[in-house]
């Protein structure tokens, strides 16, 4: 064989080995029981542990570092080739050829090991076939929102008495501060791995992670809209250090159900907080039950604004506080990097299979219902919430056909 055919070869393989891996990827994202049997309960689990388990060991977001090496190499490239140009030395259309053959290979290898590192969990079966809890039709509570009516109230009671846990009061006049990372590191853990053990869930959710780090461009990633960030590349989950304290936990919580092969955001919405329901730490439980609250009453007040209205003015003065400073701290950095960082990821995660886009966060509403629904078959609601003033919402509600109140 000429020799002088090779570069030409490795060049070809370049483009060719990432690019057969993304179409087996293509073809396998058809089959979503065999992803679930042989990737999301087989290889990425371990995978994502070794990654983590390196990572870990440093205090800091290796990831958020690797992102910034890249953006200085790919600028360092850039003025290399426009340097090139500008004397002479190639011509404006091969310095165009060559950094478009440089991003597309680049971008070809990037996304074939972020499908094989963790990409494909996108593809898996829906949360609630996973978990084998039948279907909730949100058009229903259109006809009839006594079924939400039932949950708002619950949660609204729920978050009350979190609240006073936490602060010990109604109002501790100023907004929750966040609790330990360490502290919310273990109880989320544990969070995890009591709800597996309480609902029967998959093991993978049980399996320990390491830590949340807090991203050190914070700033940008306000104005960005962006609370949290996982890099399966490293395995790390990651969160916008600068939000409101009480939002911390279930933003990592969050996060962490990313680590556990979680991809679509309302799942992660959703396991994130069913971790911070059976945590042992009262701020995160807080958290997690006024994320919950809030999805609840904003899905009531499109079907039944006096009733939402209603059970909105029944949280503490400190719960309201801690819902104002949460909106205050967004808008405050509300401009054009905003609607460009809701417009990247909506694109994402389309691309990856999510039809709804960034509108996905807030379907975590629906599997909400379905676990309070499943906790009350089961009888493993928390023993923090088995009050019957707490749970007499839910066992003694009259629902339009006489099922569970929050089905």
């Amino acid at each position: 064989m000429n020799k002088g055919k090779w570069p030409v070869t490795w060049r070809a393989l370049l483009w060719l080995a990432p690019a057969a891996f993304l179409a087996c990827c293509a073809i396998a994202s058809r089959f979503p029981l065999a992803i679930e049997r042989h990737y999301a309960s087989g290889i990425a689990p371990q995978i994502q542990s070794i990654l983590g388990a390196l990572t870990d060991r440093f205090p800091f977001g290796v990831g958020e570092v690797l992102v910034m090496v890249l953006v200085v190499l790919v600028a360092a490239v850039s003025s290399g080739a426009l340097r090139q140009w500008l004397n002479g030395q190639r011509t404006l259309g091969e310095t165009a050829m060559k950094a478009l053959r440089t991003v597309v290979v680049l971008s070809i290898w990037i996304a074939a090991l972020f499908y094989l590192l963790w990409g494909l969990h996108y593809y898996r079966e829906p949360a609630h076939e996973r978990l084998g809890w039948a279907r909730l039709d949100p058009a229903e509570w259109k006809q009839d929102p006594a079924d939400l009516t039932t949950l708002a109230t619950f949660l609204t009671q729920a978050v009350n008495r979190s609240y006073v846990e936490v602060h010990g009061s109604v109002d501790a006049g100023q907004p929750t501060d966040p609790p330990s990372l360490s502290r919310v590191h273990i109880a989320l853990e544990e969070g995890y791995t009591s709800a597996q053990e309480a609902l029967s869930l998959a093991e993978p959710l049980a399996q320990p992670h390491g830590h949340a780090k807090p991203l050190f461009s914070s700033p940008l990633f306000s104005r960005l809209g962006i609370a949290g960030i996982y890099f399966p590349f490293t395995g790390e989950a990651n969160f916008n250090k600068d939000i409101p304290g009480w939002s911390i936990p279930h933003v990592v919580a969050h996060e962490k159900a990313h680590q556990r092969g979680i991809a679509s955001e309302d799942e992660a919405n959703f396991f994130g907080f069913l971790s911070c329901l059976y945590a042992p730490l009262p701020e995160a439980r807080y958290s997690g039950l006024l994320f919950a609250q809030r999805q609840v009453v904003s899905a009531l007040l499109k079907v039944a604004p006096e009733e939402a209205i209603r059970i909105a003015k029944q949280r503490h003065p400190g719960v309201q506080r801690d819902i104002n400073a949460h909106r205050a701290f967004w808008l405050g950095y509300r401009g054009p990097l905003t609607d460009v960082g809701s417009a990247f990821n909506d694109t994402y995660l389309k691309l990856n299979g999510v039809k709804h886009g960034t509108d996905s966060y807030h379907e975590s509403l629906i599997l909400i219902a379905l676990l309070f629904r499943e906790i009350e078959t089961r009888n493993a609601l928390p023993d923090y919430l088995s009050s019957e003033s707490v749970t007499g919402q839910l066992t003694s509600s009259p629902t339009s056909n006489g099922s569970s109140p929050s089905s």
